[in-house]
């Protein structure tokens, strides 16, 4: 589990909006070292996946996936008696659904890696116009 930790977060270490990618894109372009922010990404993200996939397999996950696959497919089944005894009793269950405050978040997510990305600005100052008590 420890490994699969460290390789995605490494994966996703030299994003070009995460604080360690804007630290070496910083130092690789004050070095006037030849460089592409999403070629850096992209490599180390299919690297670690890469990694984190013979991790997964040494450590014995395929036969995991597959008793996984099975009991699952026994859940499905009493689930379904389940739920057909529910439909006429109703259900108390709680839905997951896109409140207000999760479609913001998203958003501004998606404004933050814009910005970042596309419009080649910082990620702290973008965090400090948002929220300049910081």
């Amino acid at each position: 589990m420890g490994l699969m930790v460290v390789h995605g977060a490494q994966a996703g270490g030299f994003s070009p909006i995460s604080i360690y990618g804007v630290i070496v894109n910083g130092v690789v372009a004050r070095a006037d070292l030849p460089s592409s922010q999403i070629s850096l990404f992209l490599a180390s993200l299919v690297f670690n996946t890469l990694v984190a996939v013979v991790v997964f397999v040494v450590f014995g996950g395929l036969p995991l996936l597959k008793r996984r696959a099975s009991e699952e497919a026994g859940e499905a089944h009493a689930q379904e008696q389940s739920s057909a005894r529910d439909a006429t009793e109703g259900s108390d269950e709680p839905v997951d659904r896109l409140t207000i405050p999760r479609a913001l978040t998203l958003a501004g997510i998606v404004v933050l890696a814009v910005t970042v990305v596309v419009f080649d600005l910082d990620v702290g100052f973008m965090a400090r116009c948002w929220w300049p008590s910081l």
